[in-house]
């Protein structure tokens, strides 16, 4: 019986742990058809951004955070 209560109470914890992921962004393509053959490129606004958003609960009041951006 106590060894089931132990492992309830780690799986709670381990449980309690919360993360967020995000990502958001801007897709800029432009597609040039010429005869047969097509290519694909940049598209007048000079490109993507791609933005990543994580940030994750670390208990106590504590959050840790991270932006990564192209």
């Amino acid at each position: 019986m106590k060894k089931t209560l132990v492992a309830v109470a780690a799986l709670a914890a381990v449980v309690g742990a919360h993360a967020e992921a995000s990502i958001t962004g801007l897709l800029d393509a432009a597609i040039t058809i010429n005869g047969t053959s097509s290519t694909l490129g940049n598209g007048p606004n000079g490109g993507s951004e791609f933005t990543l958003n994580v940030s994750e609960d670390l208990g106590g009041g504590l959050k840790a955070i991270d932006r990564k951006s192209t």
